[in-house]
């Protein structure tokens, strides 16, 4: 859960290709 709320609030940032991305539920890199 720590890495859900941890992406959704860091959505600003440039998220690893690695972590998954919580808003659309996969595995893409936000530029």
């Amino acid at each position: 859960m720590e890495t859900l709320n941890n992406g959704h609030r860091r959505a600003s940032s440039p998220q690893p290709s690695t972590a998954i991305n919580p808003i659309t539920g996969t595995n893409l890199p936000r530029t």
